[in-house]
């Protein structure tokens, strides 16, 4: 849910007047006359003064949450061409509401100290698509009340406080299911604490995955600007209740393959017609909406769309761009499962030239109309490109032309991914190979130093990968240092110009190159399903780097002290501006991020604790006895081979983890994906003989910060000087254990606790009592 969610409520009043002067017999209008006439006319919305009531202890339930209405007056906004489309209350009420789900639960008390909010209000504006009205209705009676300012005020300031007029984008959930004639669930509550309280949201979107959500208002501290901010979401009481899908596909439409034609001329104008094939998934649908976002920050767009071919025959009425998002209405309700076929020619000054590089300014991952919903798609690209600049594209270049000034270049994506990109400049051409690996295609700028350090490693990444993981989904990579944008992309990746001149030693450079290649397994390979398992690709790709690193010859020091620079970047989290909060769970996403906190925290979260994550599991799968990593090995492996092409979801990784491990982990990913807390140790040991001449150690843990259910393997090594080391595992339990290590042939001068940094934690030795 984004930040303009708040303000996208506008939309449900303009959307149900179209939607009863369709059936009245009003005028046929252009998408973008639809568009922006249902806008203005929600501008000029009010309360209806002939349909007042008066409100006395009426309390009605959506799903998650009561809404009580103690006392007040209840105003019915004016009809929409015969449609009520919500009313006004003011006076004396109250919202309840509690999560579901303790991981919801949890959420909710990082920003409200509780489990449950109830918070008093004076106004509550509601608008819905269902049955609100009738159900109010049983309890009502209306009449004549010409003193409506209040109410009018209340739903003003909704109106213009969450309206963007310079561009006119609101809510694009909202206004599709209206425009699209759905009566539905959608139900919005907006109401105020107090008198001057925050402003709070509650929804149910019926369209979305996660179907009800609970926001707050918050002011963005440099700028001021308000946003809403998203505590909670989650799914129906109903589908918890019998167990339905909680991550079906509501995808409206399904993208299967693009052509794209591109030419661009020396003064960086280019023009585009882009095919789009795709399958509709909702019967009885109208309005296709597609990603596609080319504002600037001044909110000016830098494209313009020509025009629409649907299923050949020209559309041009029939579609509206407002900068963000591309409009297409269909002449008729679509069919369920039905093809569809959508040209979209467009043309602007997209690129610009910063040194040696030309990139777009519409940003490399939106220059095309896309689902919002992710698709793995097929790409033909056909790109025109003045002759002077090198050029590299995502997938597999098939033909490669000059003619006169122009270079005809073509390229395929055969393997279904979500996007694709290209790039040009005046670059360097290198290609860089590792024994029998695949080569590894380098573009760098004239002036880059350590163009070979990059190239070498990248090469090096590709083989170490290919031998672990399995071969590639791409066949070829190419390289490009990049001085305005990132991107990873099929066989593609952007990576940044400060390593193509960094002299750091450390191996930071050699570990984030590595990264970057891993991302060709793990992300254009293996996806995630959902914003919840994005932490799978943060933590799996970094934590190959950090093993591309131990594999090249940089010692132990090194990839453990990144290791520990990840747990110290964790324990500063939460330093924003005004204050911080908790850690959320790496399940949250990107709702780890908080109104409050660092704008890095989400991503330190994600990387530092995700690639910890990964590291514990494989201390977990290591042979004890020979430090072999074997099983993790395979682990991985067979995780990538099994969902190479899909979008995997965070139990799809524990099932494969419990696979090699035969054993259940719920314990484990609870703990350390579910929940927060990372234990502190207090170890304390005592060392006895016994009658055989042998060692007993016998050591107390006390561990705070944890549950009383808490357990964890740790490694430990009992250490007998000259005589060598023994590494054994442990299990520690609870929040005090005590336990016999194995008989020892040696004294132990010292053991050594949680060796290889085998648990995310910090520890204390400390004297036994």
């Amino acid at each position: 849910m984004t930040s303009s969610v708040f303000r996208g409520i506008v939309f449900i009043v303009t959307a149900l007047m179209f939607q009863c002067a369709r059936a009245e017999g009003v005028p046929n209008t252009t998408a973008k006359e639809e568009y922006i006439k249902l806008t203005n006319a929600l501008m000029a919305s009010s309360v209806d003064p002939e349909r007042v009531a008066n409100v006395s202890n009426i309390s009605f339930k959506r799903d998650a949450a009561t809404f009580t209405l103690t006392s007040g007056k209840l105003y019915v906004m004016k009809p929409l061409h015969s449609r009520t489309p919500g009313v006004v209350f003011t006076g004396n009420g109250r919202f309840t509401f509690t999560p579901p789900t303790n991981i919801e639960k949890e959420q909710l008390r990082r920003h409200i100290a509780s489990d449950t909010a109830t918070i008093a209000f004076s106004s509550l504006v509601l608008f819905f698509a269902d049955s609100t009205m009738t159900e109010l209705s049983r309890y009502l009676r209306f009449d004549t009340d010409n003193n409506v300012d209040e109410a009018n005020h209340a739903l003003a300031n909704l109106i213009q406080h969450h309206t963007e007029p310079k561009v006119q984008t609101f809510d694009d959930d909202i206004l599709m299911t209206f425009l699209n004639n759905v009566q539905n669930t959608f139900f919005d509550a907006i109401f105020k604490e107090g008198a001057n309280g925050a402003e709070y949201l509650y929804r149910v979107n019926p369209d979305d995955v996660e179907e009800i959500g609970f926001f707050r208002e918050y002011t963005q501290s440099i700028i001021g600007s308000k946003r809403m901010f998203t505590i909670n979401l989650f799914h129906t009481a109903n589908e918890y209740r019998e167990g339905i899908d909680l991550e079906e596909d509501k995808r409206a439409f399904n993208i299967i393959h693009y052509d794209m034609n591109v030419t661009m001329d020396k003064d960086f104008t280019a023009r585009f017609a882009v095919t789009i094939n795709a399958q509709n998934l909702i019967a009885g649908r109208r309005w296709l909406r597609f990603a596609m976002n080319t504002l600037k920050n001044d909110k000016s767009t830098v494209i313009i769309i020509d025009s629409i071919l649907w299923d050949g025959k020209n559309e041009t009425d029939n579609f509206f761009y407002d900068g963000r998002s591309l409009w297409v209405r269909a002449t008729k309700p679509l069919d369920d499962l039905q093809k569809i076929q959508l040209t979209v020619y467009y043309n602007g000054t997209v690129f610009r030239r910063y040194r040696d590089e030309v990139y777009m300014e519409t940003g490399y991952s939106t220059w095309y109309p896309r689902n919002y919903d992710s698709d793995r798609a097929t790409f033909l690209m056909n790109i025109n490109s003045p002759v002077e600049y090198n050029i590299a594209a995502a997938g597999r270049k098939v033909t490669a032309t000059t003619v006169a000034d122009t270079l005809r270049t073509s390229w395929v994506v055969e393997v279904p991914s979500e996007e694709v990109s290209f790039a040009l400049g005046v670059y360097r051409e290198r290609t860089y190979s590792d024994n029998a690996a695949a080569p590894v295609k380098l573009l760098y700028d004239n002036q880059s130093t350590k163009h070979d350090n990059v190239g070498n490693d990248v090469a090096r990444a590709r083989r170490y990968f290919s031998e672990w993981l399995g071969k590639p989904p791409f066949d070829s990579i190419t390289v490009v240092e990049k001085y305005r944008s990132y991107g990873l992309f099929p066989g593609m990746i952007f990576m940044s110009h400060y390593s193509f001149s960094s002299s750091d030693k450390d191996g930071s450079e050699e570990s984030f190159a590595a990264r970057l290649i891993a991302t060709q397994w793990w992300i254009t390979g293996a996806g995630v399903k959902t914003y919840h398992d994005t932490w799978l690709q943060f933590a799996l790709t970094n934590y190959c780097g950090l093993m591309y690193l131990q594999s090249i010859g940089f010692d132990n020091k090194s990839f453990f002290g990144f290791l520990r620079e990840n747990k110290k970047r964790l324990k500063n989290l939460r330093v924003g501006i005004v204050g911080g909060l908790d850690e959320a769970p790496l399940w949250m996403g990107w709702r780890t991020a908080t109104s409050t906190s660092n704008s890095d925290d989400y991503n330190r979260l994600l990387y530092n604790k995700g690639s910890w994550i990964i590291h514990m599991i494989r201390n977990m799968m290591m042979d004890v006895q020979t430090l072999n990593d074997q099983k993790f090995r395979a682990m991985m492996r067979d995780f990538y081979t099994t969902y190479n092409g899909k979008n995997p979801t965070t139990h799809d990784f524990q099932v494969m983890v419990e696979k090699h491990m035969n054993q259940k982990m719920d314990w484990f990913f609870n703990q350390w994906v579910y929940g927060t807390r990372v234990p502190k140790y207090k170890v304390a040991y005592k060392v006895n003989q016994s009658p055989e001449g042998k060692y007993i150690v016998t050591m107390k843990v006390k561990t705070e910060n944890v549950p009383s259910n808490y357990m964890m393997p740790v490694l430990i090594s009992a250490n007998f000087g000259d005589k060598g080391s023994a590494p054994i595992r442990v299990l520690v339990q609870g929040t005090s254990c005590e336990f016999d290590l194995p008989m020892l042939p040696h004294f132990p001068e010292k053991i050594d606790f949680n060796i290889l940094e085998s648990v995310l934690c910090d520890y204390e030795m400390v004297e036994w009592e």
